[in-house]
């Protein structure tokens, strides 16, 4: 990877697609003009054979700390991250990348805007978002959510399961029989105060 992108971003996601190339997607862009940066929507693939970066489709939403989860098949799924606009500060759409012919598309919104969430495909359509941290205008980096939605691709759209008992962000997710899911780690902003350590969780997801 070169040490800097054509447009200046910084963090920045990249994901392995396991095809030989790695996806480079939004970021954070510094603004001459604004104390305030902005969010970057280019994509970029990286070539690691060639070691050459090419430009790749635009998002739909310009964001960065945004998660970039495979479905299989060579399709991802983009949801999150900080858009850094008026309106919407914290993402909430929905996008989907598909790797073959280097297309993104939006594909509906979340029910509630985050960052640093975890997300775990249950099936071929069905993808559980957990958790992370949601704007809130009293605390400059948002607020941890309890919030769980279930997405579903073929539908396009995203329904609340319920909440968390502990809100959470970069919790690990692992599927147990009967559509059950455990919720284990992660961090708060009482945790990192301390050394209390986030009590494990089990999510109950519609068989």
């Amino acid at each position: 990877m070169p040490e800097k992108l054509p447009n200046g971003a910084s963090a920045y996601q990249v994901t392995d697609l396991k095809n030989g190339r790695l996806f480079v997607s939004g970021g954070e862009i510094s603004s001459e003009s604004s104390d305030l940066p902005k969010a970057a929507g280019e994509t970029y693939f990286w070539d690691k054979t060639k070691k050459k970066l090419e430009r790749g489709p635009e998002l739909k939403t310009a964001r960065f700390e945004h998660c970039v989860t495979e479905l299989g098949d060579g399709m991802w799924l983009i949801t999150g991250g900080k858009s850094l606009k008026p309106s919407e500060v914290y993402a909430k759409s929905v996008e989907l990348l598909d790797a073959k012919p280097r297309l993104v598309t939006s594909i509906g919104a979340l029910k509630v805007d985050r960052t640093n969430h975890s997300v775990l495909p249950l099936d071929k359509s069905r993808i559980l978002i957990v958790g992370g941290q949601t704007y809130s205008s009293d605390s400059a980096n948002g607020v941890e959510t309890k919030t769980v939605e279930l997405y579903d691709l073929k539908d396009r759209s995203s329904k609340e399961l319920g909440d968390l008992c502990t809100g959470r962000q970069g919790a690990t997710l692992l599927l147990l029989e009967g559509g059950k899911v455990l919720v284990v780690g992660g961090r708060s902003s009482d945790s990192m105060k301390g050394s209390s350590v986030l009590p494990a969780e089990i999510v109950q997801v519609p068989l």
